[in-house]
């Protein structure tokens, strides 16, 4: 360990004893370890001198040491020559052998595995069993490695096919896969098998034609209700990335009728596993009252099939709060959705941080918190490129919020990337809208007959997401020509919407539309209440499209009393958001004075007005850092401070 590095953190690692030295390097290897455990391991081992030397401390699990900080710990591990590497694990399997309890067992396995010695079948299959059901494919990828050449059969081959998934091994996958398909035996083997191959032959490998083939060949002859709707529910995975919400809602209410008279534990199994689509089309076709319903369903489901279907809580949890944000019920959700991005940020999988970035994203766009919505959406399409559908969905959110902030031509791109695309036919369509309003904003340099061209694949685009059940987006496409100024084009369609989904933003939007078309000072009066209603919602960026709607019209109405107090609310609502007015300026300072990236970020969240903690927590860096960018700024741009900076 660098001398001074050890120094820094108060460390003598070179005064302790082999057997205390012992210690820290098997807690560096493994994480963290019982004290009985430690004690057989290294029996004289001195726990009370290592800890008041800050070398351990006590671990979460009670009765647990672990090594007393993460530098030390990774220095340690990272300088274990292989030898003495494998004759530390080598003594822990030994110390481990005889343990009874559940985690000792799974943490033998893993380290025999590492170590290449003999592990017992039957706990090696406890094991993979354990990491499926626990998504620890990252972690456990070895051991589902040596299950599958140890037993090979359909559980350890789904296992380790899944791992390889993943981990983004994808011709690997496939070839394992179609391996543990050929030993399949039971109907529910080979439907799970064939759906896990499925998905890394579409998603993984992009050889669409064969996944649709290898689906469609599963309900051949298939009688049976549970295992017809598994492999449906599956299915429904795929319709759900192409927009088509209503063949999962066709297949949800067959399910919901079939149910009342089929409550076995294999029916409900595949019952749990629709969810994972379910949720997100009833969200999306306005149906919020039923999610809520499916998604109480969920949960409970869970605490039985939940290791049936293991990524059940990581694919449902985000529609669940995705759907909700954009109906405009941002409160029941936000706690969730804080708590899982947090906890995301501490798993190294590469997938699930940007994964709870895209709702953070959609929760910061519709409060009109433009900066963090933007560092949020790129963050979402950080994504392995395997993840398409995720970076799409992040791609058409980052092009709105370009649009609310100005960025006009930057919109354009991102929409466009999106735009038609069949592969995420929830944002194809909605991508046309925006791309249209981006047209429209520019239309002094845009040709009549090409705007004419762009307005007509949005009034198709409304058209086609009805098609599909897809209302809620339908909508906020209409609104898309609202804010073009084509209101009358759409009014009718929105109140239609509005009168049959459940969904808070569609009604206030369809509100808008009416007041935007039949003008008066009397419009200003249904204006302002959904203007109220979006703002205790915490939606300001709709909030304040309605005021503004509002004042413009009662300006035009010459009813200077209203004016003023509309003019108030307009002041009100812009006061709860951030970045409106601002992000352009941020943008025109970076180029001019060569801010780097971070200190763009910085300063953009600087002239925003947040504080030093509340920019630490949003770039998730610490004050002194944030200091320390904004002190660069500062000497770039010859300002003293915030107030110049602001002033520049």
């Amino acid at each position: 360990i660098d001398p001074h590095l050890a120094s820094l953190l108060g460390l003598r690692v070179d005064e302790l004893r082999s057997i205390d030295r012992d210690v820290i390097d098997i807690l560096s290897l493994v994480g963290e370890l019982p004290v009985e455990v430690l004690r057989g391991f290294a029996p004289g081992v001195d726990i009370v001198g290592l800890e008041r030397q800050r070398m351990i401390t006590a671990a979460a699990r009670p009765g647990s040491i672990t090594v007393g900080h993460p530098l030390l710990r990774d220095a340690s591990s990272s300088m274990l020559a292989p030898i003495r590497r494998q004759e530390l694990l080598g003594r822990l399997i030994d110390e481990l052998a005889g343990a009874t309890d559940t985690n000792l067992i799974r943490l033998g396995v893993v380290v025999a595995v590492q170590v290449g010695a003999d592990v017992d079948p039957g706990s090696l299959r406890d094991a993979v069993g354990w990491g499926r059901s626990h998504g620890l494919w990252k972690q456990l990828i070895a051991v589902m490695e040596r299950a599958w050449t140890q037993c090979p059969d359909p559980t350890t081959g789904l296992a380790y096919g899944e791992a390889l998934y993943w981990t983004r091994q994808m011709e690997h996958a496939e070839k394992v896969l179609a391996e543990a398909q050929e030993l399949c035996e039971t109907t529910s083997d080979r439907i799970a098998v064939a759906t896990a191959r499925a998905r890394t032959l579409d998603i993984g490998l992009g050889r669409a034609d064969e996944a649709d083939r290898l689906r469609e060949s599963q309900l051949d002859g298939l009688d049976d209700s549970a295992q017809r709707l598994d492999v449906l529910s599956a299915q429904a995975e795929q319709w759900m990335f192409g927009g088509e919400l209503d063949r999962i809602l066709e297949v949800h209410a067959w399910a919901a009728e079939r149910s009342l008279g089929d409550a076995s534990t294999e029916f409900m199994a595949a019952r749990y596993r629709l969810t994972q689509s379910s949720i997100g089309a009833l969200g999306l076709s306005g149906r919020t009252a039923e999610m809520v319903d499916e998604y109480e369903l969920h949960l409970a489901l869970s605490r039985v099939h939940g290791s049936t279907h293991p990524l059940g809580r990581e694919i449902v949890d985000p529609w669940w709060v995705a759907c909700q944000l954009v109906v405009g019920n941002l409160e029941p959700v936000r706690g969730v959705l804080h708590e899982r991005y947090a906890a995301a940020l501490a798993i190294d999988d590469g997938l699930s941080r940007p994964l709870w970035a895209l709702p953070r994203a959609i929760e910061r766009w519709m409060a009109c918190d433009l900066v963090a919505a933007e560092h949020f959406a790129r963050e979402a399409m950080g994504v392995p490129v395997e993840v398409v559908s995720i970076r799409r969905m992040a791609t058409n959110y980052l092009a709105r919020i370009l649009e609310r902030s100005g960025r006009i031509e930057e919109a354009i791109v991102h929409a466009r990337e999106t735009a038609g695309d069949d592969y995420v036919g929830i944002v194809q369509w909605w991508s046309v809208g925006l791309e249209h309003l981006c047209l429209a904003s520019g239309a002094e340099f845009i040709a009549p007959s090409d705007l004419a061209l762009s307005e007509q694949r949005a009034l198709a685009a409304i058209s086609s997401s009805l098609a599909s059940a897809q209302r809620v987006p339908a909508a906020f496409i209409a609104h898309d020509l609202v804010l073009a100024g084509r209101a009358a084009l759409v009014v009718d369609t929105l109140e239609q919407l509005a009168g049959t989904v459940d969904a808070p933003a569609v009604r206030w939007i369809a509100v808008h539309a009416r007041a935007v078309v039949d003008g008066g000072v009397a419009s200003c009066g249904p204006l302002v209440e959904v203007c109220e209603k979006a703002y205790a919602a915490g939606c300001f960026g709709l909030a304040i499209v309605f005021a503004e709607s509002a004042l413009t019209i009662a300006v035009d109405a010459r009813d200077a009393a209203r004016a003023d107090e509309i003019g108030a609310l307009v002041e009100r609502c812009r006061a709860e958001s951030t970045g409106l007015p601002v992000v352009a300026a941020a943008q025109d300072l970076a180029a001019r004075f060569g801010l780097s990236a971070r200190e763009q970020e910085v300063a953009h969240a600087a002239i925003a007005g947040l504080t030093d903690q509340q920019i630490a927590t949003e770039l998730f860096i610490s004050v002194r850092t944030v200091n320390a960018h904004l002190r660069s700024v500062y000497r770039k741009l010859g300002v003293a401070g915030r107030r110049e900076l602001l002033l520049v």
